[in-house]
């Protein structure tokens, strides 16, 4: 993991100049170095997501769905982005996804930790509840709506040790 972590901080750095055109242009020059370097089964998932004056722009790269409550009606969008990681496949043609935000919109994106959670009686968490969790909890503060999840996946858990990272984002629009 540190060896991708270090290689895609090399390609952001001499590739930055890039992202604020084209985000797909970015994917898949980072596809081609990692594939030139011949590692095997490296991999690395991404979400790339630039906004600007309640405007953006979201890539991904073998992540979960992107989770979009807005507030004028409590429902929520599940932006799904279906790639495989960087560094899977040479030509892979990746896509990026024009979003239009307003006050009062929240946006999840995480890691497939909780999602892929395993119970006691291996139940998978599942991503319809973390889309559950967002409508009931996504008119609320960043820290209470990663609290909610959080708290959710321990009650899921129910003393079972935790196998896997868990990373959450959450932004409000204000």
């Amino acid at each position: 993991a540190g060896t991708m972590v270090s290689i895609m901080k090399g390609v952001f750095l001499g590739g930055a100049d890039c992202l604020p055109l084209n985000l797909e242009s970015f994917f898949t020059k980072s596809t081609r170095t990692i594939k030139k370097m011949k590692l095997g089964n490296l991999f690395m998932a991404l979400t790339l997501f630039r906004v600007k004056d309640y405007r953006g722009v979201i890539a991904s790269a073998g992540m979960p769905p992107v989770y979009l409550y807005r507030d004028e009606t409590g429902e929520v969008e599940e932006i799904i982005q279906k790639a495989p990681p960087i560094g899977a496949f040479d030509h892979f043609c990746y896509h990026h996804t024009d979003l239009t935000f307003n006050k009062g919109d929240t946006m999840l994106m995480l890691s497939d930790g909780l999602p892929e959670l395993f119970n006691s009686n291996s139940e998978m968490f599942g991503y319809e509840r973390i889309k559950d969790i967002v409508k009931e909890t996504g008119n609320q503060s960043p820290a209470n709506i990663i609290n909610c999840l959080v708290n959710a996946g321990d009650q899921w858990l129910a003393g079972k040790p935790q196998d896997d990272d868990i990373t959450f984002v959450v932004l409000k629009v204000k």
